[in-house]
């Protein structure tokens, strides 16, 4: 695998990796993003029925505190005078509760006993005492009280205030509002959330022919199904309601949670079943995940062309490096990396040790060739030097040795030449002499050879005469 191809795989894994660290944990927060963003919406819708449930509140004090606060009412109470309340309420009680919402509007005496029902004047005189804590309170006390609370005519909204004359406690008023599906229908009005309310058992209401006595009741829903939460969730759900979750109805997702609602007492008298679609989370998830994506392509494929156009510059670098390296080590020391030095970084970097290598090498090779040229001016003189000796040798000089200081390493050679020089100068002696003595010694034999050259023609004369008186000799002796 080639260096570019490493460079550009590389860099475009650095860039995929990059990319699924932003992508994976960002995918992964959508969903946390969704799961947050359901939990805040069913929140604000439990913010908005405890606010409402507050505002019902104080609307239903309001009325029974202008009820309690009117001489006639005082007085008839005080009294016993039901006609009296009866004659001033019972007329407009349904106009009260078609206008403002009011479902029971209930005299009682300091004993906590019914003394006049408004909403029903014919049935008054039963004991509350037992369950009807507001009441209780706002007796014991003599102050006003408000409070949820379950009874006979199921679960409303109670406004107590007490009631003097004379300065003294003879009863209270109640105005009870009742959680109607208007008011329901309020709290997400102006929302895409769905809800239900149910109402549970209490079960020291056992005087009651109510249902809501035994049995639990889902008395509102916004949207028009059978009750999606079962007998047992609710009762599961009684105490702590249930955490935030994923719910399916129809073909649509809805992030659902269910909250208690307490009573005055703190009894758990209710179930709020909030439901908020997912589909625009889910909507805006998909296009976040959409454009994470795209861009997430994007950065890829353009992490890879830089990787191609970056990886592709310092490998044509890098091989440009390499081919004046090639050149220098062939002896070229004219390549220029001026370029690649002003590009900086490693590559510059190592362009510098390129520079500075040929630069070491240029300057040997300067010194080298100084170097050669005194050695050779050095070889020439010597050779002048040597060849002037040889020269005088030649004409039979033995006389004129080198005296010169041939430098070191050739001192040696004029040495040995001197040293010659002598030799055969000593050597030219001897054989002087040599010829000399040789020459007298043919001399003396020369004169030698001629005493002894007259010695045989006097003895051949001799030997001629001594012959020829021999033959005479001879002859006579015939």
């Amino acid at each position: 695998m080639s260096l570019k191809t490493k460079i550009i795989l590389a860099i475009a894994a650095s860039v995929a990796i990059s990319a699924l660290l932003v992508l994976v944990p960002m995918l992964f927060g959508m969903t946390s993003l969704i799961e947050q963003g359901t939990k805040r919406e069913l929140e604000q819708v439990r913010l908005r029925f405890e606010t409402a449930l507050e505002d019902r509140f104080h609307s239903s004090l309001s009325m029974a505190s202008m009820v309690a606060r009117m001489p006639e009412v005082q007085r008839a109470v005080a009294t016993g005078d039901r006609q009296v309340l009866n004659d001033a309420f019972v007329p407009g009680f349904a106009a009260l509760r078609d206008d403002q919402g009011v479902r029971q509007f209930h005299f009682h005496t300091p004993a906590s006993h019914s003394f006049f029902r408004v909403n029903k004047p014919d049935t008054f005189g039963d004991d509350l005492s037992g369950f009807r804590q507001t009441v209780v309170k706002a007796n014991a006390t003599k102050a006003a009280v408000i409070g949820l609370e379950l009874g006979r005519g199921g679960l409303g909204v109670r406004g107590i205030a007490p009631i003097a004359h004379g300065g003294a406690h003879v009863g209270t008023v109640e105005i009870g509002l009742s959680l109607d599906d208007a008011f329901f229908q309020s709290l997400v009005a102006d929302s895409p959330a769905e809800m239900e309310f149910y109402v549970l058992p209490k079960g020291d209401i056992s005087n009651f022919a109510t249902s809501d006595s035994d049995a639990f009741n889902r008395t509102v829903a916004s949207i028009e199904l059978d009750p999606l939460l079962t007998a047992q969730d609710v009762r599961a759900a009684r105490e702590t309601g249930i955490e935030a979750h994923e719910i399916a109805v129809g073909d649509e997702k809805f992030s659902a949670a269910a909250f208690p609602i307490r009573d005055f007492s703190g009894d758990t008298v209710g179930l709020l079943h909030v439901m908020v679609p997912r589909s625009s989370y889910l909507a805006v998830v998909n296009e976040v995940r959409m454009i994470a994506l795209g861009a997430t392509g994007a950065a890829l494929i353009i992490g890879l062309l830089g990787a191609m156009l970056f990886g592709g510059r310092i490998t044509s670098t890098l091989a440009g490096l390499i081919d004046k390296l090639g050149r220098l080590d062939q002896g070229d020391l004219d390549i220029d990396v001026s370029a690649e030095q002003a590009a900086g970084g490693e590559l510059g970097r190592l362009a510098d040790g390129i520079a500075a290598f040929r630069d070491h090498r240029l300057h040997e090779v300067e010194t080298l060739s100084r170097e050669r040229a005194t050695a050779q001016a050095h070889r020439t003189a010597l050779v002048e030097v040597l060849g002037a000796g040889l020269h005088r040798l030649s004409e039979g000089d033995l006389s004129t040795p080198i005296t010169q200081d041939l430098g070191e390493g050739y001192n040696s050679v004029r040495d040995d030449y001197n040293a010659s020089l002598d030799s055969l100068a000593q050597l030219i002696g001897s054989l002087t002499e040599a010829a000399t003595e040789i020459h007298a010694r043919a001399e003396e034999i020369g004169g030698a050879s001629d005493d002894l050259s007259h010695r045989t023609e006097n003895q051949a004369a001799t030997l001629e005469e001594t012959a020829a008186a021999l033959d005479e000799l001879t002859g006579s002796v015939r």
